[in-house]
């Protein structure tokens, strides 16, 4: 890269302006901040000689007892959005931090709520609903331990 990289309108970035950004910035950020395309920003970047940049780190950019405070019974979707990385990054720092994301699940239908209410059990309440045990079952035991945490 002699002198000033050329963009494909032809204007110019600086050189030292494209280093900076290219340096302190992922691939992604640096081809919106200046403006050109991810594979543009990778041949500068190689042509300036500088080291790959990765997205951010657990230790480096986030303590662990924040990314754990943010991440701790959200889904790996949920942890994206509240964390800005991708979802792979979330499913590795949850591994790193030893917690299991949560899954998401539709609540119960009202009619399965009353049917616990009303004491019946998973397979009476499946029977008269017309719905899979196994699915009942599932929903009273998600029930069950929701209020065990509200009470506790």
């Amino acid at each position: 890269m002699r002198g000033a990289p050329r963009l494909m309108l032809g204007v110019t970035v600086p050189r030292d302006t494209a280093a900076d950004v290219l340096a302190s910035s992922t691939l992604d950020e640096a081809s919106r901040i200046l403006g050109v395309c991810r594979d543009v920003c990778l041949r500068w970047r190689r042509e300036l000689g500088l080291k790959r940049t990765w997205a951010k780190r657990l230790e480096q950019d986030i303590a662990p007892e924040d990314a754990r405070a943010l991440l701790r019974g959200v889904t790996v979707s949920e942890g994206q959005r509240r964390l800005g990385v991708s979802r792979r990054v979330v499913r590795r720092w949850m591994q790193q931090l030893g917690i299991k994301p949560a899954r998401y699940r539709k609540a119960p239908p009202a009619e399965v709520v009353r049917a616990m209410r009303a004491g019946m059990t998973a397979r009476e309440a499946s029977v008269s609903l017309g719905r899979p045990e196994r699915t009942v079952a599932r929903w009273f035991a998600a029930m069950r331990r929701q209020h065990e945490t509200q009470r506790a």
